[in-house]
């Protein structure tokens, strides 16, 4: 399971390279942070979710982002 989680860190990586200005990227990023989520990893996961609330304040991706930051700190 978790090599799946790994994988679906480099392909979302690779989307957002590839459509940097895509409309994915919010959905893309916060996928991004559930998988190093999933994976353990807190710090890279908030990282990523606050990226979603900076850069994409108005998506519904935000709200999600933002209730998950509310329950990790």
């Amino acid at each position: 399971m978790q090599a799946d989680y790994e994988r679906a860190i480099l392909e979302y990586e690779k989307l957002l390279k590839q459509y940097s200005k895509g409309d994915k990227v919010p959905a893309a990023l916060l996928k991004q942070g559930f998988s190093f989520l999933n994976l353990g990893d807190q710090v890279d996961a908030k990282l990523l979710f606050k990226k979603v609330l900076k850069e994409h304040p108005n998506s519904p991706q935000a709200q999600i982002a933002a209730n998950k930051l509310k329950s990790l700190n």
